[in-house]
């Protein structure tokens, strides 16, 4: 009977640590998987980021250019040149919300990480006979793992589609830029030709105007990319004291298990002397304890290669802190850079608040004159009106001069006309042959009226 029930015993722990070992790969492989698709996610990123420093450091020159040039550069331009810095904004944004995802997905992998040692000690601690409520909780961290897998596996693949997308912008960014260049090295021939003084001074004060907000926004831009540099120089920080401490944890976790080793060890001496005393004459018995000898010194010959395992994680881990150490002096290099690069904004800023109160003065001075134009133009414009009111009677007198004339000469026509000739008919006669005569007495009464 107790053989039998050694012989069970011995079956449930032997599946209880194929179930655990198995769970245990299953983790691995679901880090290493984290592992690699967070590097693709860091050269993604970092390909990113080096394309946007391209873009900063052609804008930048090309602002230095504008500021030497004296703002000669059109309106439209400079719209087009706030867009694309502002598109790039939102992509700056965009790549920090994606640092953001990767923090956290590093923090659910030290999250899994740690379920996993938690599983391992489960397994040492369950070298006993397993209970239900051992296997109930096995299966509800299995799953809890599975549902942890899933949400990362999902925020990775929209991680990968945000990534793509905001390539794509990238790309549309620099073909805007592109054809802003273009359309600055058309405009110059047809600024060249512009000669109108008041117009040219009109579009450089807006010029001026949009030139500074732009250097006010990017001077906030440079604070700001200053102030987020510090909490990411604390942030790497604090991963390097994390390191360490996973690291300290993980010689802890080895001393524990070479003391467990030898505390097993000791028990399987203990073992084997009492089952001696008991059973000497019994031979199954003896093979039984060979069996779980042999198991015994299987476990140990793992639990070394899992000790080999560690001291490569934990070599790892002070190759990462190596890393994490240059990335803090590159950061900090950086952020030497921007603000060498913000204290020569300000100083072109206050030469060009010079030049700007120069303009400003002959910008009045200009006004000035233009009101003195403005007055003489209003003058002309009333002498015009007044010669074209005499013009209008002038022609209004012509025109009846003409028809007066054209009166006059009817009536002499109709003078020097022939009379009509007197019959010996009598009154009667005459009467009658004189009526056309009246008749055109009459008409040139009513000509003369």
């Amino acid at each position: 009977m107790m053989e039998f029930e050694l012989s069970s015993l011995r079956q449930k722990m032997e599946s209880s640590f194929a179930y655990l070992e198995k769970e245990r790969k299953w983790l691995e492989v679901i880090r290493s998987e984290g592992r690699k698709r967070k590097g693709e996610l860091d050269d993604k990123i970092f390909k990113m980021e080096m394309e946007l420093a391209k873009t900063k450091s052609y804008f930048g020159q090309r602002d230095h250019c504008l500021l030497s040039r004296g703002f000669s550069q059109s309106e439209h331009v400079t719209q087009e040149t706030l867009d694309v810095g502002q598109e790039l904004r939102s992509l700056q944004k965009s790549l920090s919300a994606l640092k953001n995802c990767i923090k956290s997905l590093e923090e659910k992998r030290n999250e899994m990480v740690q379920q996993l040692k938690c599983v391992k000690e489960g397994e040492q601690i369950s070298a006993g006979p397993p209970t239900a409520t051992q296997s109930l909780e096995a299966k509800r961290e299995r799953r809890q793992l599975l549902a942890a897998y899933k949400n990362i596996k999902q925020k990775n693949v929209a991680l990968l589609q945000q990534i793509q997308h905001l390539s794509l912008e990238l790309k549309h960014a620099q073909k805007n830029q592109e054809g802003s260049g273009e359309q600055i090295s058309a405009l110059k021939p047809e600024l060249a030709s512009d000669k109108n003084r008041a117009n040219q001074e009109e579009e450089t004060k807006v010029l001026v105007k949009e030139e500074m907000q732009f250097s006010s926004q990017a001077n906030k831009e440079l604070s700001s990319t200053a102030a987020e540099s510090h909490p990411g120089l604390g942030a790497l920080v604090e991963k390097l004291h994390l390191l360490e401490e996973e690291k300290k944890s993980h010689a802890n976790h080895i001393r524990a298990l070479e003391d467990e080793r030898t505390q097993l060890l000791e028990e399987k001496e203990k073992y084997l002397l009492e089952r001696t005393a008991e059973w000497q004459g019994q031979e199954e018995s003896r093979k039984a304890l060979q069996e779980s000898c042999e198991h015994l010194r299987e476990s140990q010959i793992q639990m070394q290669k899992e000790k080999g395992l560690l001291q490569v994680h934990c070599q790892d881990l002070e190759r990462q802190a190596e890393e994490l150490g240059k990335q803090l002096d590159e950061q900090r290099t950086i952020s030497q850079d921007w603000r060498n690069q913000w204290e020569d904004m300000d100083a072109a800023l206050r030469t060009k608040g010079e030049e700007l109160d120069k303009m400003r003065a002959q910008n009045q001075a200009l006004q000035a004159k233009k009101a003195e134009w403005s007055l003489e133009k209003q003058r002309l414009q009333q002498l015009v009106g007044d010669l074209e009111e005499q013009l209008a009677e002038k022609d209004q007198a012509l025109r009846d001069l003409r028809q007066t004339r054209d009166v006059e000469r009817a009536v002499l026509e109709m003078r020097t006309s022939p009379e009509p000739k007197i019959t010996r008919e009598g009154p009667g006669t005459s009467n009658e042959k004189g009526r056309p005569a009246g008749l055109e007495g009459k008409i040139v009464g009513n000509q003369l009226e």
